[in-house]
């Protein structure tokens, strides 16, 4: 099934190298054939929400909501007809951050997929998220 852990950085730093193989089999996380990471694009509309201080010291062009909604769309469709099929054919661990356009369009399109196979899931997925989220 999917579990959840909670760590902070400091928790997350002290875990010895010569653990990460228990960690992997607690998670549930051995035995993928390709790891997917999915990095943030700095600038992006996630990454302005999130550290709000940073558009003013770099600034840029802001989107209108029309080109966001539609950058939203195309990434979600990349997703989907690329990305989803890849994780599937291959096992995949997809590793990804809430600041990440492209991580947050996998889950929306991955989610009802790992529900309707739960343990059977051949991919999986692997997020760090900030803690006010919760």
């Amino acid at each position: 099934g999917m579990s959840k852990s909670n760590l902070t950085n400091t928790q997350a730093n002290h875990i010895p190298r010569a653990k990460m193989p228990r960690i992997r089999e607690v998670m549930g996380l051995e035995g993928n054939k390709m790891v997917i990471r999915l990095l943030p694009s700095y600038y992006g509309p996630m990454y302005g929400n999130t550290f709000p201080f940073e558009t003013r010291r770099f600034p840029c062009r802001d989107l209108g909501q029309k080109e966001i909604q539609k950058l939203s769309e195309h990434l979600t469709l990349l997703a989907k007809e690329v990305l989803l099929p890849l994780a599937i054919k291959t096992g995949a661990l997809i590793i990804g951050t809430d600041t990440c356009e492209l991580a947050l369009a996998f889950l929306r399109v991955a989610a009802p997929v790992q529900r309707q196979l739960g343990d059977a899931s051949p991919f999986k997925v692997f997020f760090f998220l900030r803690a006010p989220l919760f």
